[in-house]
């Protein structure tokens, strides 16, 4: 055993590895035509998620990125993540026919990385034809949290993305020079954030993007040059820019009016808003010192100073000249890596492999073209030929006649390269690559040359970055340019311009398995053929080899030929989707077979078991205000301004915005959060059961109660503790197909649960485990829901309730829907359904689950409708199976499915005055009646049964046919799905699945029985889980009350979960006042359930209250109430002073009339004297003849 300070020594040193273990996070990619209208005409453009530019992708130094890229349009589609280093990860690296095969029409790939030791801004873009020229967008990855930038930071930040503008369509303009054998049309303009500018041909001056800064701020540009073919100088009217970053690079900061940026790079600028107030102009225009045509347009923007007056010119610069080489060359003279302790350049000093690379065009023979010939471009003389086969598989499987590893490390005839070149100019053709080692160190010159005419090449390494150690003009000179090298600081990129007729050195470690893209960063010359690649081998061990390819890696048709077990490992995308992507690396093993060798299983996504941790490097913060009724701003402006911003949409999904919620000491004075421990014999695990002390001051000194508030003082982005992780690994490591709480009741074992549970409601822990067993009671519990602290849901245990949150398309957030959560349970819900419709479903569901005590539900139809784009005819059981599987792995623990609305029982709500109004009936209804076929879900109700087995994911059985008014109570459509639903019930049973059923929405008192009779019966007593019902339509603002009035009826009979209803039923989204409003009206309603149950510990809360109350023990009485604060500040409001909490009355009877405090004075005038007239009363009234007494008779 290890000595104390030596654990602590290891702890001490591991602290800050395991405070930046990063998070995962989500995005969706659809690729979709857009109708876009620039420079006076419209096209059709191929965009992500319908924007030009695309979506910035946001993420965090260490994050684990997963993006599913769907495919909607007829052309093939990659994505590549230029500048990402893809550790290990190459599959996910984008470039056609290298690393992966397109994804094709109707198919869709999950790109899965992560982002290792790199910080910036960095661009993805299309990988495949000429689709990047409006398929791009910025990536921003910001530091580890806490971690500073080395300068000053800026008051904001801003994405800048340049671009070009074609009137024609890009895919006609390339396809047409390939034909020809011609240079392609240039472009038509320039853009900036998507458009040509103010300055531009059928512009006014409030066209273009605008910046928007304030007098004396500074702000930060990430400026992203995604044009196909053009370098540019990027410039702002009467403002220097200080140059803190490129390519994702920090650099030593200098100033400059001018930047120069190529196609592929990035860079970051400052800039300070120190001048006068008005309006100055950005232009982004081309550099070309060689004699091509260019598109010479400038594309411009505006920068507006806030406190500027509209009708102020704009203040206008001339952009450098076209060939301004003077400009350009200074500023890549001034680019020096930071070189600091926290941020070296590791320069490889010690050389493995020295290359010679020419980078050129030429002219090669075309019987079909124009002129007989084409124009073509190469690297050391070769063209490359794109392979039909993706080169990675290709590497990775062996697949022979692909590729040769023979690239030329040298031109194979040397000339003078910048000079007027050789007779010959035609180019060889080849797949062919250079071999590295692992962690073998290279430098590689790209040398120009002026074959048919000398150009900048800007070139772009995949996989790793370089330094840039020296470049010149002329031919490089192997004994003479080295001594000019910059071994000390020099700027690192992943892209590098090669001058027009000079050269640049560039070095790196090939520290990266996989085969790596090099190639020309303007489009027309990869067209043309200037491209390579480097095959990189296995390292040492798996932590240096390349992973196993994805399940869902598109295929190509050529590789069909591969043998069928690479067959089975090269899965076509449209056998795949998101959800299994996502989930692979933990179903490989235990959902089905694998090709794989077992050591390399469950490995397709690194990092992936990190999921459902959500984790803060910063300390955790105690979410405290000074007033926990309403806001602490005094201001209502300010007020209005903080909901406005909590209920708008979330930025960053992977890093909402929290703002603090009052403790609950301020929720609850006099009350303290306590837990019980009790020890699991079988395990030896001890648990901690949380209650509510309420301390008091009378005779009986405290009085606990139950407690859903969950773990104090946690910052939502640390998540909760896993309370649970040692009872479910003890278990998983047992083995065995079935693992619910049912299977282990039925054998007669009492698990962590079970035991918790019992606790909590003070039972026998055999009682718990029976009602388990039998059905009549479930404990939902997903085994990947480690923060969960148990609960048991049955009509023999307290009457629960459950709260609904989740977003919708029109309002709330991230940061909303948590804090709802955290509201909820505060005041005692005892589960919660994400019922989120809106932005960021995967993303809003991963923060409620990791910030929730309580079981979690969801509706899982809705996401897959949204997966479909909100389309219910596009749904089908492999979306909705994926979407169960999704949320299942994410510890979501019970589902709400609607598979007893069959396509017979439809026409039967023909006559209803109000319709289908469950959601997730009106959706499946739908699907039903639009292909005449079953219910899919029903359909495959054994598969669903066989999912929520491996999770043991509990079945809410949805009442899709619910009545949604009064008239429509109890009728024949309602009663047949639950006839339905006690079918489906006994069938998951069989399965150990733990099921309950829903029931009714609107229901007559007098009609409530009926409901719970046949439930009962039809579903052999499983538990009734209910939305109210509400008893009247009449009540649209309080249907709190009316639902609550129903709840309490249902629940005296037998309903074991209450599900809320809020006084924004039938009219809006809920928010959190109204999440409280809903939550206390249940709890009322649960309580008086169990009282009329006469459950053994439910009376003794009122007891307490009552006592209190009749004492006159006024903070008792605010203590021990559902709503300590609501009650004292209603008491207030009459009575405010100190005194009045001591007072014998209130100031609805006064200190005369109090009944209370006359019965007190009674009881005192019996203790003083009047003792046999009070004990004769007493005797007649327990004889029930006290009319018949003497005194009565008086």
């Amino acid at each position: 055993m290890e000595s104390w300070p030596r654990v602590l020594v290891l702890v001490l040193c591991l602290w800050p590895l395991l405070q930046v273990e990063g998070m995962v996070r989500h995005y969706k990619f659809n690729v979709v035509m857009k109708n876009t209208t620039r420079l006076c005409s419209s096209k059709p453009i191929v965009t992500v998620n319908g924007k030009f530019p695309g979506p910035t992708l946001y993420a965090r130094e260490g994050d684990n990125v997963l993006v599913k890229v769907t495919n909607h349009v007829k052309y093939n589609v990659t994505i590549h993540w230029h500048g990402i280093r893809q550790i290990r990860t190459g599959w996910s690296d984008g470039p056609a026919y290298i690393t992966q095969c397109p994804i094709q029409p109707k198919q869709s790939f999950v790109y899965n990385f992560t982002v290792t030791g790199q910080r910036g801004t960095l661009l993805w873009h299309a990988h495949i034809l000429w689709l990047r020229a409006t398929v791009h967008g910025g990536i921003v990855i910001l530091p580890k949290r806490h971690v500073p930038y080395p300068f000053p930071a800026p008051h904001k930040e801003v994405v800048v993305v340049l671009g070009e503008w074609w009137k024609s369509d890009t895919e006609a303009v390339i396809n047409e020079a390939m034909k020809s054998g011609l240079a392609p049309n240039v472009s038509d303009g320039h853009t900036i954030n998507g458009h040509p500018g103010p300055m531009s041909t059928c512009a006014t001056s409030q066209d273009g993007f605008k910046l928007k800064v304030d007098s004396g701020k500074t702000y930060m540009l990430r400026i992203i040059n995604a044009a196909l073919n053009e370098e540019l100088f990027f410039k702002v009217a009467g403002h220097q820019l200080t140059v803190v970053e490129v390519d994702a690079i920090y650099t030593k900061p200098f100033k400059t009016d001018t930047i120069l940026i190529a196609p592929g790079q990035t860079t970051n600028v400052l800039l300070t808003a120190d001048q006068s107030a008005g309006q100055y102009l950005v232009t982004a225009s081309p550099f070309m010192d060689s004699p091509i045509a260019v598109d010479n347009n400038t594309g411009t923007a505006t920068v507006h100073y806030t406190d500027a007056v509209s009708t102020n010119a704009i203040t206008t610069t001339n952009p450098p000249p076209q060939n301004a080489t003077p400009v350009a060359s200074n500023f890549i003279d001034s680019l020096r890596s930071l070189n600091s302790k926290k941020y070296p350049a590791k320069v490889p000093l010690k050389l493995d492999h020295s290359l010679l690379f020419t980078v050129g065009l030429g002219v090669n023979p075309c019987s079909t073209c124009v002129n007989g010939s084409r124009v073509v471009a190469a690297i050391n003389n070769v063209s490359f030929v794109m392979p039909t086969t993706a080169l990675l598989q290709a590497h990775y499987f062996n697949i022979s006649g692909v590729f040769t590893a023979d690239f030329p490390g040298n031109p194979p005839i040397a000339f003078n390269y910048t000079g007027s070149g050789p007779a010959n100019i035609q180019t060889m053709t080849g797949t062919r690559l250079y071999p590295l080692a692992y962690d073998s160190t290279v430098q590689l010159v790209l040398q120009d040359t002026g074959v048919i005419s000398p150009e900048n090449h800007p070139v772009h390494l995949h996989g790793f970055n370089f330094f840039a150690v020296g470049h010149g003009l002329g031919n490089y000179n192997s004994k003479t340019s080295p001594k000019k090298f910059n071994l000390v600081d020099p700027i690192e990129r992943n892209t590098i311009s090669v001058p027009s007729g000079g050269w640049v050195a560039i070095r790196f470690r090939a520290d990266n398995p996989g085969v790596w893209f090099l190639h020309c960063h303007l489009e027309v010359h990869t067209s043309w053929g200037l491209k390579m690649g480097f095959v990189v081998g296995n390292g040492k061990g798996p932590n240096e080899s390349l992973l196993p390819p994805p399940n869902d890696l598109p295929v190509s048709h050529s590789s069909r030929g591969v043998e069928q077990k690479d067959k089975e490992s090269l899965v076509e995308a449209d056998h795949r989707n998101w959800d299994m992507a996502c989930i692979n690396s933990t179903l490989a093993c235990s959902l089905k077979s694998s090709t794989f060798p077992s050591s390399q299983r469950g490995a397709f996504l690194p990092g992936f078991e990190r999921l459902p941790s959500f984790r803060s490097s910063g300390p955790r913060a105690t979410l405290t205000t000074s007033d926990p009724t309403s806001s602490t701003d005094d201001d209502s402006t300010l007020k209005i301004e903080r909901r406005r911003r909590h209920s708008a949409h979330t930025v960053d999904p992977a890093a909402p915005d929290f703002l603090p919620l009052p403790s609950f000491e301020e929720c609850f004075p006099k009350s303290t959060k306590e837990y019980r421990e009790i020890v699991h014999e079988e395990t030896g695990h001890v648990m901690q059961v949380p209650f509510r002390r309420v301390h008091l001051s009378g005779e009986d000194q405290y009085f606990d109660t139950y407690d859903t508030s969950g773990p104090q003082n946690i910052d939502p982005r640390a998540g909760l503790p896993k309370v649970r992780k040692d009872w479910v690994d003890k278990r998983g490591n047992l083995g065995g197909p079935r693992y619910t709480q049912m299977f282990y009741a039925k054998q007669g074992l009492i698990t962590e649960e079970m035991l918790f549970c019992a606790a909590r409601e003070k039972l026998d822990p055999e009682f718990v485990r029976s009602e388990v067993a039998r059905g009549r009671a479930i404990i939902p519990s997903n085994k990947k829901h480690l923060e969960l602290e148990p609960m048991i849901v049955g009509r023999n245990f307290l009457v629960k309730v459950n709260a609904n949150i989740g977003n919708s398309a029109v309002a709330s957030s991230i940061e909303e829907e948590v804090h709802k959560l955290q509201w909820a349970t505060m005041w005692g819900a005892d589960t919660v359904m994400d019922l989120s419709t809106g932005r960021h479903i995967h993303e809003t569901r991963e923060w409620i689950l990791r910030n929730s005590a309580v079981p979690v539900g969801t509706v899982p139809i809705y996401q897959a409708l949204e997966k479909v784009n909100g389309i219910a005819e596009n749904l089908n059981w492999e979306v909705f199976r994926d979407t169960l599987i999704e949320q299942a792995e994410q510890g979501v623990d019970y589902f709400t499915i609607h598979a007893g609305v069959l396509l017979r029982y439809i026409p039967l709500t023909a006559k209803r005055m109000t319709g289908i109004v469950s959601r997730g009936g009106s959706i499946h209804a739908k699907w039903c009646l639009t292909y005449h076929k079953e219910n899919f879900a029903y359909e495959h109700w054994d598969e669903i049964l066989d999912i929520c087995n491996q999770y043991d994911v509990a079945l809410s059985i949805g009442d899709g046919l619910r009545p949604g008014s009064i008239y429509d109570a109890n009728d024949s459509a309602q009663f047949a799905e639950l006839l339905t639903q006690g079918e489906l019930t006994r069938r998951a049973w069989e399965k150990d699945v733990q099921v309950m059923n829903e029931g009714p929405g609107h229901i007559p008192m007098h009609k409530i029985p009926e409901n719970m009779e046949k439930q009962l019966e039809w579903c052999n007593e499983a538990p009734f889980y209910t939305l109210g019902p509400l008893t009247t339509d009449i009540a649209p603002g309080y249907d709190h009350i009316t639902s609550a009035i129903g709840a309490a009826n249902i629940g005296a009979l037998g309903t074991a979960l209450l599900c809320y209803v809020t006084p924004k039923e039938h009219l809006g989204l809920p928010n959190r006042d109204d999440v409280k409003a809903g939550v206390i009206s249940y709890k009322i309603a649960a309580h008086a359930a169990d009282l009329a149950k006469r459950h053994p510990h439910a009376q003794a809360w009122d007891d307490a209250l009552s006592k209190a109350r009749f004492e006159f023990r006024w903070m008792d009485q605010f203590a021990l109430s559902l709503d300590p604060m609501t009650a004292m500040a209603f008491h207030d409001e009459t009575l405010p002073s100190e005194g009045a909490k001591v007072a014998h009355f209130c100031s609805m009877c006064g200190p005369k009339f109090c009944s209370m405090k006359i019965t007190e004075d009674v009881r005192s005038m019996a203790k003083l004297g009047v003792k046999s007239t009070f004990q004769k009363i007493t005797f007649c009234a327990n004889e029930g003849s006290i009319g018949n007494s003497s005194l009565g008779a008086r």
